[in-house]
């Protein structure tokens, strides 16, 4: 049986190298086999164990009280985890309808600890999950039929941002491929491309947020020079953003571009019809599911 180097390994769990070494020095969670060289050499079991880890300490786990558990013990955690999910979503539906009360009532610094309560809670990607993405659904749908205004959905973006802006990234494998999130100028909607950005970097995919409102001419600059094989654009339309802005863009976009790149087009539900581009093919992403999907076949294999 093939035995797997610290690179493959980091790759596959999505974890650092540095905090590979890290885990082996302070907690002992494996001792891998060395190469002739002194290289470190991981079994298939040690793969194993460490991808279980990997997840664990994802959904907020500590890796202290983790290295001391047995490995049927970490599958019956891993296991536990699937089998709380209603719990925890019955937990998160009470915390949105807490979060709307607070929000109606401007009690903002209330609704901030509330969510870093269920951050904390629940770990950064169910976070995102259960919490962000349902509530700025309802959000949404809310400030639409007059229930709660612009002002309200504007301060609890402002909240999430922050939070969003803490997590810490994970670092990017140089095997996956280059990707960069943005919205034309003139779309200013950012949360869900941070939230995306969050989701790349756990994949490990070598992801570039470059902000919003990004003319055409200095985000092909960007694409360019960083050689990115895809971009993820932020679309969503608007009054004042209609169908015939996002063709205009993606025209001058496609002329100051120097390599062939894929666009997937976010925030749409509409395909784009009549656009003839050279340098860019065009795709969608319209669902977080979309995009969990795309990342699974481009980083790396899961539990």
């Amino acid at each position: 049986m093939s035995n797997f180097n610290i690179q493959v390994v980091s790759d596959i769990c999505g974890i650092s190298d540095h905090t590979l070494r890290a885990w082996e020095r302070r907690y002992g969670v494996v001792d891998p086999l060395r190469s002739d060289g002194g290289q470190r050499l991981y079994t298939q079991q040690d793969l194993d164990k460490l991808q279980l880890l990997a997840f664990l300490v994802s959904q907020g786990h500590r890796i202290s009280k983790l290295a001391k558990m047995e490995e049927k013990e970490l599958r019956d955690l891993y296991h536990g985890l699937n089998n709380q999910a209603p719990k925890i979503q019955k937990v998160a539906t009470k915390s949105i309808n807490l979060i709307f009360k607070l929000l109606k009532e401007y009690r903002l610094d209330d609704l901030y600890y509330e969510l870093i309560r269920m951050k904390q809670e629940l770990g950064d990607l169910p976070f995102i999950d259960r919490i962000l993405l349902p509530l700025f659904r309802e959000v949404g749908q809310k400030v639409a039929n007059g229930q709660y205004s612009i002002t309200q959905e504007h301060a609890i973006s402002a909240l999430a941002r922050d939070l969003l802006s803490q997590i810490q990234l994970t670092p990017p494998s140089p095997h996956t491929p280059k990707l960069v999130l943005s919205t034309p100028e003139g779309n200013l909607h950012e949360l869900g491309l941070l939230m995306a950005n969050v989701y790349c970097r756990h994949f490990r995919i070598n992801s570039h947020y470059f902000g919003i409102n990004l003319p055409a001419q200095p985000l092909a600059e960007a694409i360019n020079t960083i050689k990115a094989d895809y971009i993820i654009l932020g679309s969503t339309f608007s009054e004042d953003w209609q169908e015939k802005n996002l063709i205009d863009y993606l025209m001058k976009l496609d002329v100051f571009l120097n390599i062939k790149t894929t666009v997937f087009l976010s925030g749409l539900y509409k395909k784009i019809d009549h656009v003839s581009l050279v340098n860019i093919k065009l795709d969608y992403m319209n669902t977080f599911d979309d995009l969990k999907t795309w990342l699974l076949e481009k980083s790396r294999p899961t539990l």
